[in-house]
């Protein structure tokens, strides 16, 4: 469950447009709705399985960006920028933004479907690999990795 959560959000972070302060601003909206969706479909997830999520509800971590999580986003919009191009960053942005109401309370099935929005000729991996280059993949696992989010999470998980 947590390596599609990871990859979802990281898939989410792939997206920019074609002037950088637009780009930065709308790829952290997408970045921070997205994360919220992902922590709402873990918690949603447990509750389904019959865990009591009310304490869970209360830690979820924050999905603000702070200014590392802005370079770092910076460097994933060039980098979008430099493969697949202005036009293919607004198209793959315009998608997302456009698919965002739907995804929200979806679960994580919807959310684990995210890859699809992808331009032709870029793969998960090299989308993956740009927010490894960045330093997002470590940012957004440090976020997602909460301790005391994740033990709660944990502890859930076993009792069910």
């Amino acid at each position: 469950m947590l390596k599609h959560v990871a990859s979802a959000a990281l898939l989410a972070l792939a997206c920019a447009t074609a002037s950088a302060n637009d780009a930065l601003d709308r790829i952290e909206v997408i970045s921070e709705d997205m994360t919220a969706a992902l922590f709402d479909a873990m918690v949603d997830e447990l509750g389904a399985q019959g865990a009591d999520t009310d304490a869970l509800k209360r830690i979820i971590p924050s999905t603000e960006w702070d200014a590392p999580m802005r370079e770092a986003g910076q460097c994933v919009v060039d980098e979008f920028t430099a493969r697949i191009g202005e036009d293919g960053l607004n198209a793959m942005l315009d998608k997302m933004e456009a698919r965002l109401p739907e995804i929200k309370g979806a679960g994580m099935e919807a959310l684990e479907n995210m890859q699809s929005l992808l331009p032709e000729g870029m793969s998960e991996a090299d989308a993956s690999a740009i927010n490894d280059q960045c330093g997002m993949t470590q940012l957004m696992q440090q976020k997602m990795m909460n301790p005391e989010f994740m033990s709660a999470v944990m502890s859930l998980m076993s009792q069910n």
